[in-house]
This record gives structure tokens, C-alpha cells and sequence, in this order.
């Protein structure tokens, strides 16, 4: 449990990198698997599309820089909370 953050932000960049590795090496058969991405980081990728808008030369590129490090930011943050919650469940017993 100690290590549930690193994990959902390790397993979030492994998602990323396949995602984007693949949508950039192969734009016409994998071009739109970074819907998956959007719809993974939903609340924060609105922010997202707004930060990347602005470089639409290299825009996957800069799509996946910014997925990879502030979605798995998200995602350790979500597993933080996460294992404060467990934390408190297993310390309360009724």
C-alpha cells in the first residue's frame, strides 16, 4: 500500500508512452489512440488541449510531453488519496 502512488503514476506513463509512441510512429494506423489519453485524464486533459493549442507544428510531440509528466502527476496524486483513504478505513474498526 506504501507504494500505490508510484505505481498508478508508473503505470499511467507506461499507457502514455504506448499511446503516443505508437500514435507518432504510425499516424495512419494508430493516429487517434490518444482519445484514450483524453478520456484517462479526463478532468485535467480540457486543460491540457488548451496548454498544447498553442504549438501546432510539433502538437502530438508536445501532447505527449504534457500527458506523460502532469497526467502521471494526476495520477500519483489520485494514489495518494487513494491510500489515505485505505489508510483510514483500515484504522477505523467499529
Amino acid at each position: 500500500m506504501k507504494r500505490l502512488p508510484m505505481l498508478f503514476g508508473s503505470i499511467h506513463a507506461v499507457f502514455m508512452a504506448i499511446v503516443f509512441g505508437s500514435a507518432i510512429n504510425s499516424p495512419m494506423r494508430a493516429g487517434l489512440l490518444p482519445i484514450f489519453a483524453f478520456a484517462a485524464d479526463f478532468p485535467l486533459s480540457l486543460v491540457f488541449e488548451y496548454v498544447s493549442h498553442p504549438f501546432p507544428a510539433h502538437r502530438l510531440l508536445v501532447e505527449a510531453l504534457i500527458y506523460l509528466i502532469f497526467g502521471s502527476l494526476w495520477f500519483y496524486f489520485l494514489g495518494l488519496v487513494l491510500r489515505s483513504i485505505l489508510k483510514q478505513l483500515e484504522d477505523w474498526k467499529p
